[in-house]
């Protein structure tokens, strides 16, 4: 149930579930949402917005300040925090339920650690290298943008440990290869400058 003179003030409440009242809709708002998981689950959000937010779930704590631009989280319950100064060109986050790392500067440095990926990169997107962690297979990929790519997978466990499955180099404009399947293909004076791409390669390679 709820009323609302819109957009002077209004409130809307739904049993076990929310309760959310606005003024001056969007500047401030009053939210608390999920009830149904219980006091340390539930979020407590309250803003003057665009200038600061500030939500809370358990233990956790997020801040907003001039939204998107500058943020703070923080969760001692998984040695959870991150910072936003100012977002996207900064940002660092540490920790979580996922273990997820993030270091960036952008554009000068970035280093992403999680969800089986371990990557790199400097003055992006010139300079990137990264360890891919995938179902059965690793993934090791090297770039100097738009002169040098090169990735090579392997197996990642087993008797076959170790074992390359495929793998591609390209030193623009001057050569390329592809190993997959014990067939290796070598192109002199390849014309596509961008990713590998086996449609730009049948249709434009007799050139």
């Amino acid at each position: 149930h709820g009323w609302r003179v819109w957009p002077l003030m209004g409130h809307i409440e739904r049993e076990n579930s929310y309760d959310r009242t606005f003024a001056l809709w969007p500047v401030f708002q009053l939210q608390h949402n999920n009830i149904e998981r219980g006091p340390e689950n539930s979020t407590k959000q309250w803003s003057v917005f665009p200038l600061f937010t500030s939500t809370r779930m358990g233990t956790y704590r997020g801040y907003t300040i001039l939204w998107p631009f500058f943020g703070w989280a923080t969760d001692p319950r998984n040695d959870f925090w991150s910072l936003d100064a100012p977002w996207p060109i900064v940002r660092f986050q540490r920790g979580g339920k996922d273990d997820v790392t993030r270091s960036r500067i952008w554009q000068f440095f970035s280093h992403l650690n999680g969800d089986g990926i371990n990557m790199w990169s400097v003055a992006w997107p010139i300079v990137q290298w990264s360890t891919e962690d995938y179902r059965g297979y690793d993934k090791d990929a090297f770039y100097v943008l738009p002169f040098w790519r090169s990735w090579t997978s392997y197996v990642d466990g087993g008797e076959l440990k170790g074992t390359q499955l495929s793998s591609w180099r390209k030193l623009w404009p001057l050569w390329s290869e592809h190993y997959e399947k014990h067939r290796r293909t070598t192109t002199l004076l390849p014309l596509n400058p961008l990713w590998r791409s086996e449609w730009i390669d049948f249709h434009w390679g007799w050139l």
